[in-house]
């Protein structure tokens, strides 16, 4: 019966392109996002056994205040994936850190997360809360389908992103404009206010 489980598990998470075994840098890629800012975590992922795995490789993004380091542990627990990840950047800012727990669905790779963080800069810094989204996918440099994975519409006509986060684009290396034309919206997207946020390349 065990054999049968792990095998049903084996083949969800094989149906999503993604498999949570091997050692690929840059591979593997948790985007966690909220309304206004977005992190994206390239991560190494190395199998302990066939339901824990050790994590480890680099944050990008507003939460941590530019490229930190990540380690932690993702473990299958029923149809979920539970992962704790720390995070830590020394940069001009000073020590930022985290601590970021996630809950995924085991078919989707969709989930929410909350995070903790500390900047050790300013002893009188509170502690921050952040929650949101989180997805769990092949890591992409395909701009367009990274585009549409944060939540964009993409047009190719100008390599832009439309309706994007000013994190999000960020972490695709693309110039955001928080108020640009809405010039070939989509039927469902009704120009009403003409100004419309994206994310040129």
């Amino acid at each position: 019966m065990k054999k049968i489980v792990l095998f049903i598990v084996a083949m969800m998470l094989l149906s999503t392109n993604i498999a949570l075994t091997g050692d690929f840098i840059g591979k593997y890629c948790l985007s966690l996002t909220t309304e206004n800012t977005s992190e994206e975590d390239q991560l190494t992922i190395t199998a302990i056994d066939e339901r824990n795995f050790s994590l480890n490789g680099t944050a990008t993004g507003s939460f941590i205040y530019g490229v930190g380091s990540v380690v932690g542990n993702a473990a299958i627990v029923g149809n979920n994936i539970v992962v704790t990840l720390h995070k830590s950047n020394a940069n001009e800012f000073g020590l930022i850190v985290s601590t970021t727990n996630v809950n995924l669905d085991i078919s989707s790779l969709i989930g929410t997360y909350q995070s903790i963080i500390q900047n050790y800069n300013n002893e009188f810094a509170p502690l921050q809360h952040v929650s949101g989204i989180a997805r769990f996918s092949t890591c992409d440099t395909n701009t367009k389908s990274r585009c549409e994975i944060n939540g964009g519409y993409w047009y190719e006509n100008y390599s832009e992103c439309y309706a994007i986060s000013e994190g999000a684009c960020q972490i695709l290396g693309g110039q955001f404009d928080p108020c640009g034309t809405c010039r070939d919206m989509p039927p469902d997207l009704a120009c009403a206010a003409v100004c419309i946020p994206y994310c040129a390349f």
